[in-house]
């Protein structure tokens, strides 16, 4: 419902004036429904660490979140980066295949 809310403010009269595209429209507001789960999720686990053990673990919940926010931002950093080293290895090793059997072809016609 989040992401119908955040849609429907991003098109319509809202802070784009109603020139934002749909497609634009739907990304923002999964992205923003994405946040208020994940907010929410984050939230809950803090209440119920706070009532179960007094608040005594909140510091190792707060560690492990800082562990998981630096986590994954970094594969968000270096996804792209690998990515594309693959890719250009992937170019490599399909030109050097396309050679070997392009000379294997005309061995083939000369013998």
């Amino acid at each position: 419902m989040a992401w119908f809310m955040v849609a429907h403010f991003v098109g319509g009269d809202g802070i784009a004036g109603g020139f934002c595209r749909p497609v634009i429209s739907v990304i923002l507001g999964v992205a923003g429904g994405n946040a208020l789960f994940l907010h929410t999720t984050e939230a809950g686990i803090r209440a119920a660490s706070s009532v179960t053990t007094a608040g005594f673990a909140n510091p190792l919940i707060s560690l492990a979140e800082d562990a998981l926010a630096l986590f994954l931002n970094m594969i968000a950093i270096l996804a792209p980066l690998f990515t594309a080293v693959v890719m250009v290895l992937g170019a490599i090793w399909l030109v050097r295949k396309a050679k070997r059997l392009a000379s294997r072809g005309r061995r083939a016609l000369t013998a």
